[in-house]
């Protein structure tokens, strides 16, 4: 029988006629919509990561991270409680008035006989030139009475976390540095001269005097300052832990000349800072992180090259949480995702820059110095990870070095306008020469001490 014009196929009727009844189809799609994973993006303020119970889909709004299972069907569920335990405890640190450098590969403690070398006032004088003006006050409030505790008989119980052997710890409270007896032991038994042990203690030292610097604690309050931290604080914006870690070791690195971005627990959050300097200024960085001014400069300063403040927020709240999931080894997305966001910023930051009146060779350096600040697998396998589990790293240095040779091919192109004249790299406003200079004279001390040492010992034995 011929089928008329008019007449609806019989499976088509009863397929409308199920959705008339309960938008049978919308349901469906709106089932797989909600329970599919999509293809992760950075810009979508969502990463995936995963723990030894499995899989997570992490979402920023902002304010707070809201955490769900991805099953192995991807289907998207609730964590149990035990699990959001587990998340939340990893993102928790019992005390944040015991500030600890505890990272055995950068090999860090104090020297025992630091008083009686007489090197406070040369290494004080170092972290002071770092400070910029009007960025001094919690430095020369808390050397008043700064404490340094130095080969204790028992380690201090606050010191330990996850029977981790921790090298030092500066303890906000009490304005004091504390180095465990057993750490001091290690790095002596690990050096293979006075002087590697003395350049070992210097740099721990260095990194405590600028938690140091960097803090304030309010006693009425009880509530402790350091750096871009606020201790105890339920506003996830106030916990920037990975921040600060990154921007101490840094303020290091500017001081001995030498990065150690490629073998520190801290080598990912120095980085992510050195970008972040290279974007918003290291005045802006150095002002809020010695004045306890948290990020709120950092993203006004972000979304005047690009974005908005949620997309900000969704970057440093990244910066922070890899920093949790540094012990982990596993799939994640956050630290790739954090590299594009900042890759992105650079490329609307360099746009035209061939125009804005910089010599060919400040584009080129400003250019280099960028990509000397990217975490690259390399960096990642200097850790003892595995690169493939940071989905989406080896895609952010190809994303770089694509605007890299966008950057070289149009220099020298056209001529600069004259209205961009004034555009100048930022000034990094320390006086490199000076620190190096007073870093020379202060190693020929120890070069001195340590001839008048073994004078001293061939004295003796005569």
């Amino acid at each position: 029988m011929e089928k008329d014009i008019g007449q609806k196929d019989d499976t088509e009727s009863l397929a409308l006629t199920e959705y008339k009844k309960n938008n049978f189809f919308k349901r469906l799609l709106d089932f797989f919509n909600k329970n599919k994973l999509k293809k992760f993006d950075y810009t979508e303020h969502k990463d995936t990561a995963v723990f030894p119970f499995g899989q997570v889909l992490i979402e920023y709004d902002g304010k707070k991270i809201d955490y769900h299972k991805v099953q192995k069907n991807k289907s998207i569920t609730d964590l149990s409680n035990e699990e959001l335990s587990y998340i939340k405890k990893l993102r928790k640190i019992d005390s944040r008035y015991i500030y600890n450098a505890e990272d055995i590969r950068r090999i860090v403690a104090h020297n025992p006989n630091i008083d009686e070398h007489g090197d406070y006032v040369e290494i004080l004088s170092l972290v002071e030139k770092i400070i910029p003006k009007g960025c001094d006050r919690n430095f020369y409030r808390n050397i008043k009475d700064l404490k340094i505790q130095l080969d204790m008989e028992d380690t201090l119980e606050n010191t330990k976390r996850d029977k981790t052997l921790v090298a030092g710890a500066y303890d906000i409270k009490e304005n004091e540095i504390i180095i465990p007896k057993e750490f001091i032991e290690l790095i002596f038994n690990g050096s293979t001269s006075n002087k590697d042990f003395s350049t070992k203690i210097k740099l721990v030292l260095l990194h405590e005097l600028f938690h140091m610097a960097s803090s304030e604690y309010d006693k009425e309050k009880d509530i402790v300052n350091c750096g871009f931290y606020v201790y105890p604080t339920r506003n996830m914006e106030q916990q920037n832990v990975g921040l600060t870690e990154g921007m101490t070791e840094m303020c290091v690195s500017l001081i001995t000349g030498v990065s150690n971005s490629n073998n520190s627990t801290y080598s990912v959050g120095e980085l992510f800072c050195k970008q972040l300097c290279l974007l918003v200024g290291l005045d802006t960085m150095l002002e809020s992180y010695f004045n306890n001014l948290g990020i709120e400069n950092i993203k006004k300063k972000l979304t005047e090259i690009c974005g908005n403040m949620h997309d900000a927020s969704t970057l440093l709240t990244r910066i922070d949480f890899d920093y949790y999931l540094r012990e982990i080894d596993s799939e994640q997305t956050i630290l790739a995702a954090a590299q594009r966001q900042l890759i992105n910023y650079f490329k609307e930051r360099t746009k035209d820059i061939h125009l804005k009146g910089l010599s060919e060779k400040a584009i080129k350096s400003y250019v280099l110095e960028y990509e000397n600040s990217l975490v690259t697998p390399q960096v990642i396998e200097n850790l003892k990870k595995n690169p493939k589990h940071y989905l989406g790293i080896s895609e952010s240095i190809d994303e770089f070095k694509k605007v890299k040779e966008n950057i070289f091919r149009n220099i020298g192109k056209e001529e600069p306008t004259q209205e961009n004249q004034s555009w100048q790299l930022e000034n990094w406003g320390i006086d490199k020469q000076k620190l190096q200079e007073q870093s020379v004279q202060l190693a020929q001390k120890e070069n001195e001490e340590e001839k008048e040492k073994k004078t001293e010992q061939s004295t003796s034995r005569i």
